[in-house]
């Protein structure tokens, strides 16, 4: 078995509309959901080592000030943003990091946006993550 294909084995079926006309939106749904589903635990115990490191605490916060944070964590804090695009890319295939290649800053983009609605989603997860 090639890299590749273990690499495709891992990961889960999610159904998505291949009518998509726009190809970062198909590679979204083919590549980066399937690949942050499989990926999930991982990332949900960077983000929990990363409150514990910088002793963050999001309890008082309603739901809509504890995505804000999220949010702002994500996007303002570079080795962070780099930990969780290796994640992810780390489990492309060869076509696909071609791909990636020729297409970082919107792929890039959409990583960063379907993490954080991910951690944003499964914080009660992070809360209890032990």
């Amino acid at each position: 078995m090639s890299r590749d294909q273990g690499l495709l084995a891992l990961r889960s079926q999610i159904h998505y509309e291949a009518i998509q006309t726009n190809p970062n939106q198909l590679f979204q749904d083919k590549t980066l959901r399937p690949i942050i589903k499989f990926q999930h635990t991982l990332i949900i115990a960077i983000y929990h080592d990363y409150l514990k490191t910088h002793k963050i605490e999001y309890s008082h916060a309603t739901t809509a000030q504890r995505n804000l944070k999220i949010e702002n964590s994500i996007k303002q804090n570079q080795a962070l943003q780099a930990l969780f695009k290796g994640v992810i890319i780390a489990l492309f295939t060869a076509d696909e990091t071609a791909y990636w290649a020729s297409n970082k800053e919107e792929i890039n983009k959409r990583i960063q946006q379907l993490i954080i609605k991910r951690i944003q989603s499964s914080f009660e997860t992070i809360k209890d993550f032990n």
